[in-house]
């Protein structure tokens, strides 16, 4: 190689070490540890059943604290006749309630909720016209359903011990699954239909069903090496079933209830199993001896309850943010007109469909600019991680006073901050349904919002 080659290469290492030099210089980098405690968050958390005509229990569990309600939906004295407008008002009517306290509602319906008192539909027509009924109020109350269970065969509608699942397998599989196609025909595309087995599953996408619309409950959560015969087949052990519903379902809205103390109940597996089931509800209630052994076992520095609490659902966390010391210095270099998040999804499942985010901009005249985000970080599950970036030169860089992000529901007609998502980051503040993670002051010198409140203290 000639002097003048050498040269020419020397000149380009040069300039590239001067370049990382420079990006070192006026760039800064924070990387995130702190978490806040359990979040109220919407959409996922523990859930407490009532009855659809007790409006006001909905007050009362707001009160409490809880954001999810499962609504046992009783039409036992319409096995032969329509459901009166009376009866479908008293569903409309505790929907309604619960979109008044910014709650979502898991829905199921059922002829009787009692093992003794349990009916059937005089006929399968009749419950079929049942499901076109209640699909009216379902449908119209879509923005405050997290999810339906399937329900109407059997008692708690949990698809067994009924007439119409009493005969031979091929009989029972027919009846299941035309009772899944007429709840996907009547139902907004927009209802997750959960079902009560893995099996079910499979018979449903065999008849070619579309699955990516249903979801999965089991109320014999680690209950047993079946789970109470949740994982009835012969041909799946536990783990692989586990390994199916994780693969098979893309909703997250998955959930149920642990009935009863055992070798598959401790914090530990329970934890383990979640993730792979994508878990984002749990019975507040049920069972109160498996809740409180989790508050008795330790699991990575806190106790199982709280770390199993916290982690329903997502738990959207910003692992690092990269950003310029100061707006507008060297615009030639990308990367300092530009703020980088790194975030990640320490949740069990993902958030449900309909959500979205936005960059918030706060500029000094009190003026607020919206910018959208890159929202596939959304649906990723307790795995994923994804960068974000926002860059100054779509908006007046001059005039900004901070920035954040939003999270929130889509299907809502206002945003309401209710209604809004707050990350994990003990560092950022929340503040009206925005998360917000940066200031920046006159001369347009951007500081972490951790530095700014101590800045404030002193």
């Amino acid at each position: 190689m000639n002097k003048k080659k050498v040269s020419v290469v020397i000149c380009i290492i040069g300039v590239i070490l001067f370049l990382f030099y420079i990006l070192g210089v006026v760039q800064m980098k924070k990387q995130y540890t702190k978490q806040k405690e359990d979040l109220r968050n919407p959409s996922r958390g523990f859930y407490v059943q009532i009855k659809s005509n007790k409006l006001g229990r909905v007050e009362e569990l707001h009160e409490e604290g809880y954001r999810l309600v499962l609504v046992a939906y009783d039409i036992a004295e319409y096995t032969d006749d329509r459901i009166d407008d009376k009866k479908l008002k008293e569903l409309d009517d505790v929907l309604d309630e619960i979109r008044n306290y910014h709650m979502k509602a898991i829905v199921r319906p059922a002829y009787g909720f009692e093992d003794s008192g349990h009916n059937d539909a005089g006929s399968f027509v009749q419950l079929e016209e049942h499901v076109e009924q209640i699909a009216d109020v379902i449908n119209a109350n879509k923005d405050v359903i997290l999810c339906t269970q399937a329900g109407f065969l059997g008692p708690w509608g949990e698809w067994h011990s009924s007439i119409y699942l009493s005969g031979e397998e091929e009989e029972k599989r027919e009846y299941r699954n035309r009772l899944l196609q007429k709840l996907l025909e009547e139902y907004d595309s927009s209802i997750i239909i959960n079902v009560r087995r893995p099996r079910f599953l499979r018979d449903a996408q065999k008849a070619g069903l579309d699955i990516s619309r249903m979801g999965f409950h089991n109320d014999g959560l680690l209950a047993s090496e079946s789970d109470l015969g949740t994982y009835d087949d012969l041909d799946y052990t536990r783990e692989e079933e586990l390994q199916y519903i994780n693969s098979a379902i893309k909703t997250g809205i998955n959930g149920g209830e642990m009935p009863e103390l055992n070798s598959f109940s401790g914090a530990s597996n329970a934890a383990k199993e979640f993730g792979e089931l994508k878990v984002s509800y749990l019975n507040a209630k049920y069972n109160k001896e498996v809740l409180q052994s989790w508050r008795e076992e330790t699991l990575e520095g806190e106790n199982g309850y709280t770390y199993i609490e916290k982690r329903l659902g997502y738990r959207y966390f910003v692992k690092e943010v990269k950003v310029p010391r100061k707006i507008g210095e060297l615009p030639f270099l990308k990367d300092l007109q530009q703020i980088k998040l790194k975030i990640t999804n320490k949740g069990f499942a993902p958030i449900e469909d309909g959500y979205q985010a936005q960059w918030v901009i706060e500029y000094r005249d009190g003026m607020v600019g919206y910018q959208p985000v890159l929202e596939e970080f959304l649906s990723m599950g307790n795995t994923g991680e994804q960068d974000l970036v926002f860059d100054f030169r779509d908006v007046n860089k001059n005039d900004v006073s901070r920035i954040g992000i939003q999270i929130y529901d889509g299907r809502q007609q206002f945003i309401a901050p209710e209604d809004c998502v707050e990350i994990a980051n003990s560092d950022f503040s929340f503040e009206e349904g925005v998360n917000y993670i940066l200031v920046i002051d006159e001369q347009g010198r951007i500081e972490f919002l951790t530095q700014f409140k101590d800045h404030l203290k002193k």
